[in-house]
């Protein structure tokens, strides 16, 4: 209750204070009893829009006209009367925890009745909370007309990606921090290209974790050496001793497979924390576990916006391969639009977007397009044909 106060107090005596709480979803958090009061304030400032904050007084003439009963009537003015002006930073603190309560509440309630979807969700919402800064962090976020520091260059600085004519298009190939997603039709070459653009960033001595959720890890596996060793399959694994020395060589020790079924966001945070890739490849993005009760299109651009965060947060570059929808096959040059599932959450929550096109003619030729069709990197958008040898997973 001391906390619920405090909030109420930075409410009544702060205007700003009223509004940023506001936004943080307070009033969920609080007791019945407390709520009306809450609702009392919000009625006042509604009231006066110049008003900077609530006349204790006038809340409290109004519990009485509203709650004639002696009992209500005590316990709301008790409240208001106890309410005194207090620091907003240290109530953001306070609302902070009243929330963590009030979630692990909830969260004990999903799994004793054993409803766990339910309990994920909350959980999901119980880390992220507890792991968020309070306000009196954001103080260190703030930079006014920052100059040049020598330390912020290593999060501009790109890394080269494989073709070499995407990486000209680039201007010197790919941020970390940045989302990449590469979309084509099924049977175009999506994973083809993942591994090109894998096989690059090894040889060079990046750290790249691997999650592929499409196919078995030994298929993936005799692929990435079939690309990096330049022989077809067949050839790696009738001779894979010999194969393996060729790969170590060019940097095949640089590569980790996450193995599992479809992988999760808690599977994938842990073995970033574990692995501190410089780049994370996820093939398939729809195949990752969401975790979430919602429409499957909704799942999806959850997905992606989760693949652009551990981004940032890891400073690495992430690799997202998606379907593409029906309208782009047997069509060269691809847009955002065609992207299967999303045509606004995905592309909203990537900082570069590849779509793998073809034509018929084109897959008699073995040739495919690629389209940059967002491009945040340097704002290139155009299409560069490249050739495409199945047989090794190498786009060139």
């Amino acid at each position: 209750m001391l906390q619920e106060h405090k909030v109420l107090s930075a409410a009544m005596y702060s205007r700003n204070a009223n509004e940023l709480l506001q936004i943080q979803g307070v009033r969920e958090a609080l007791s019945d009893t407390s709520k009306v009061v809450y609702d009392f304030m919000q009625e006042y400032y509604s009231k006066d829009e110049e008003a900077d904050k609530v006349d204790k007084q006038i809340l409290i003439t109004r519990a009485k006209r509203k709650y004639p009963s002696k009992v209500q009537y005590e316990n709301i003015t008790g409240i208001i009367k106890s309410l005194n002006p207090i620091s907003v930073p240290n109530v953001l603190h306070e609302l902070k925890e009243l929330k963590l309560e009030a979630l692990a509440n909830k969260l004990s309630q999903a799994f004793a009745g054993k409803d766990y979807d339910a309990a994920n969700k909350l959980l999901e919402k119980y880390e992220k909370l507890k792991d968020s800064d309070g306000s009196s962090e954001v103080k260190k976020k703030l930079h006014t007309a920052p100059l040049h520091n020598e330390s912020d260059q290593s999060s501009l600085e790109k890394i080269p990606v494989l073709p070499t004519t995407l990486n000209r298009a680039l201007d010197g190939g790919v941020i970390r921090g940045n989302h990449v997603v590469v979309f084509a039709p099924t049977e175009t070459g999506k994973t083809a290209l993942l591994m090109t653009m894998t096989t690059g960033f090894i040889k060079q001595g990046f750290k790249v974790l691997y999650l592929g959720n499409e196919e078995p890890r030994q298929a993936l596996i005799h692929r990435v050496k079939s690309r990096i060793t330049l022989q077809p399959v067949s050839k790696v694994i009738k001779y894979p001793k010999e194969s393996d020395s060729v790969a170590l060589k060019r940097g095949y020790a640089n590569l980790t497979f996450l193995d599992t079924d479809e992988g999760s966001k808690q599977e994938i945070t842990a073995a970033c924390e574990e692995i501190k890739p410089d780049v994370l490849v996820i093939d398939q993005l729809r195949n990752v576990k969401a975790g979430r009760n919602e429409s499957q299109a909704g799942a999806y651009e959850d997905l992606a916006r989760f693949a652009r965060k551990v981004a940032k947060k890891y400073n690495m570059v992430v690799i997202s391969a998606c379907q593409a929808g029906a309208r782009a096959f047997g069509r060269a040059m691809l847009t955002t639009d065609d992207i299967d599932g999303s045509h606004v959450g995905i592309p909203g929550a990537a900082d570069l977007m590849i779509g793998m096109g073809q034509t018929d003619s084109m897959r008699e030729e073995g040739t495919v397009y690629l389209s940059v069709c967002k491009n945040k990197i340097n704002g290139y958008h155009g299409g560069i044909k490249c050739r495409i040898d199945p047989y090794q997973s190498k786009v060139y």
